[in-house]
């Protein structure tokens, strides 16, 4: 969890492009619960 939510936060670094697809993937996954 830790190293996952490290590597996440080196992409938002990155690239702020990388935010909208996070964003994408958290609706995806609230519309399946």
């Amino acid at each position: 969890m830790v190293v996952g939510l490290l590597m996440m936060w080196r992409t938002l670094l990155m690239s702020s492009f990388s935010l909208r697809m996070i964003r994408e993937i958290f609706q995806k996954m609230w519309m399946c619960l």
